[in-house]
């Protein structure tokens, strides 16, 4: 075969290619190029506040959003709400291994666990809180560290070993932005060291 009509032959293979090419598609064209599959839900479906604070999901991939109503928890078809004890805000989450869920909120703070029926509830930990040491006013992080749970405000840290509480007083108030970067680096001795 000489040059021009190897050249030909080749243009024409391309030229098929590129038709053919275009005219197959990835996806069904009933859903728009680029857009994930995202479902917005109003508060008027899961029956609870419109802010939602945090989000976490358990091992069996349940998920709980802390709302200003409580925690719902969302199975991908019901939604549950869970109050607190004060039927206050929850502002703050964090799952263990065992999955159990921690929860920080507005003058409340302590865990979500099955009670002796399966149903789940919201069991307070400020019962376990020294007096003086009640006036945490809300909790912002919850953080698991080494099985420990640190529930954070901005007058210290409740440090829960799974049977009492200990309270970690800083030297000046704690900045979430600073609080749960630095800490388990700067703890020692029951006693919290800023990092500055």
């Amino acid at each position: 075969m000489n040059i021009p009509a190897k050249r030909a032959l080749t243009l024409a293979l391309n030229f098929a290619t590129i038709i053919s090419t275009s005219l197959l598609y990835g996806q069904s064209l009933t859903f728009e190029t680029g857009r994930p599959f995202i479902t917005n839900f109003s508060p008027k479906q899961y029956h609870a506040e419109a802010q939602n604070w945090d989000i976490a999901q358990d091992s069996k991939g349940l998920l709980y959003f802390g709302n200003s109503g409580g925690v719902l928890q969302f199975d991908g078809n019901q939604w549950q709400l869970i109050k607190l004890s004060n039927e206050s805000s929850a502002l703050a989450l964090a799952i263990g291994n065992d999955d159990i869920i921690y929860v920080g909120g507005q003058g409340d703070f302590g865990f979500i666990a099955p009670d002796s029926t399966g149903v789940l509830s919201f069991n307070s930990l400020v019962g376990l809180i020294p007096e003086e040491n009640k006036d945490f006013e809300q909790i912002r992080q919850v953080r698991i560290i080494e099985n420990v749970i640190y529930f954070q405000s901005i007058k210290g840290f409740y440090k829960y070993d799974g049977q009492s509480i200990s309270v970690i007083k800083p030297e000046n108030t704690i900045t979430p932005t600073i609080a749960f970067h630095y800490f388990k680096i700067r703890l020692a001795n029951s006693k919290f060291k800023p990092p500055y």
